[in-house]
């Protein structure tokens, strides 16, 4: 909890579970952990010890095994002393701290083979230091002492493994993120090479034809847009989707360009498929006759309606001028919306472009 331990092993250049284990153990063997803990950490932390000195040449695992023999050596001085050792207590906390060390401790990419043995080998000289603890016939006090090292011995597992824990938590965590990221990178790629791709491969090979470039341009735009901004959105029987298929389909038919913007969305039934219907009707008529370069089509669903509007700054026309044979406007427009209970306006002069205003009112309970 202070960094004693830490700073006594990279003193000492060894392990720092080593250390912390060490002062379990010693814990247990009448609270001489304690004291020699707070002794440490005078030393350490409050006298501010000056430059660190590491012990390079011994092998790391000789140096562990050092500390360890020194540490058992303290033990038995303890038991000698008699200052409340118990050996029902001390041993089996000292066997179940090897285990601890053997199950939990962390290995090198070298050693990384052989976690599974070291586990179970742990885990047994656990359960081999509790069997005596379970089985003991320890007196009053001397099961109080055995409660309080058992704490004591709880107490530095908790802090001994939090950081592991922690750490492992937090390697989850980034290798969830880690994973997330890849799947959108691989989402991504597969659109970009069946879509952006291929069409970049078509506009090479019609470069010659600038109203196909522009109508490829156009179409891959739209679909990139509609990716972008509906990915996680199934658009499939919707107005929505309907309005901008009908849209593409003008386009790529006329190759005139066709700017849709659809503001709310509603499952497409009988009703919106004619106010779709008479819609693409009236952008079929502005790119054939309007002689614009742009037709506008906007679409919002409203409280208590859906509006479609079509407009062009095209040549315009004058509606009492419009042959009585020609019954494109009459019936595939103005008829059909009405045929489905809504309204139509027509709005066109000549040289002043043309709106189609279209009108459906509808039951939001009901939609």
């Amino acid at each position: 909890m202070a960094g004693v331990a830490s700073s006594i092993a990279t003193q000492l250049g060894i392990d720092p579970l080593v250390v912390r284990l060490s002062f379990v153990v010693l814990a247990a063997a009448g609270g001489w952990g304690l004291l020699l803990y707070l002794a440490a950490w005078l030393w350490f932390v409050v006298g501010s010890v000056g430059e660190k000195r590491y012990l390079e040449r011994a092998p790391a695992l000789s140096r562990d095994v050092g500390f360890a023999v020194a540490v058992f050596g303290l033990v038995l001085v303890a038991r000698d002393l008699d200052v409340g050792f118990v050996d029902a207590l001390v041993w089996p906390v000292a066997l179940i701290s090897v285990g601890l060390a053997m199950a939990w401790r962390r290995v090198g990419d070298v050693e990384a083979a052989n976690w599974l043995p070291r586990t179970v080998l742990g885990a047994a000289v656990v359960l081999l230091g509790s069997i005596p603890l379970l089985g003991s016939d320890l007196t009053l006090s001397a099961w109080v002492r055995t409660i309080g090292g058992l704490t004591v011995v709880l107490t530095g597992v908790i802090v001994m493994f939090a950081p592991t824990l922690r750490s492992l938590a937090g390697e989850l965590v980034d290798e969830r993120q880690r994973r997330i990221r890849s799947d959108e990178r691989a989402v991504i790629s597969s659109h970009l090479h069946d879509s952006v791709l291929q069409t970049l491969a078509l506009i090479q090979k019609r470069s010659a034809d600038p109203a196909e470039v522009a109508t490829l341009a156009r179409q891959q735009e739209r679909e990139l847009r509609e990716w972008l901004y509906q990915a996680d959105q199934s658009t499939e029987g919707t107005l929505r989707a309907a309005v901008i298929g009908a849209a593409a389909e003008v386009e790529n038919l006329f190759r005139t360009p066709v700017e849709c913007v659809v503001v709310g969305d509603l499952p497409l039934d009988a009703r919106l498929s004619a106010l779709v219907a008479a819609g693409r009707e009236a952008t079929v008529n502005a790119a054939k006759f309007s002689g614009a370069n742009l037709i506008d089509v906007y679409v919002e669903v409203g409280p208590t309606a859906v509006e479609l509007n079509v407009r062009d700054r095209g040549v315009g026309f004058d509606a009492a001028t419009v042959p009585a044979d020609r019954r494109g406007i009459a019936e595939s427009i103005v008829g059909r919306i009405e045929r489905a209970g809504g309204s139509a306006d027509i709005r066109s002069a000549p040289g002043d472009g043309t709106e189609v205003r279209l009108r459906l009112p509808f039951d939001r309970d009901a939609s």
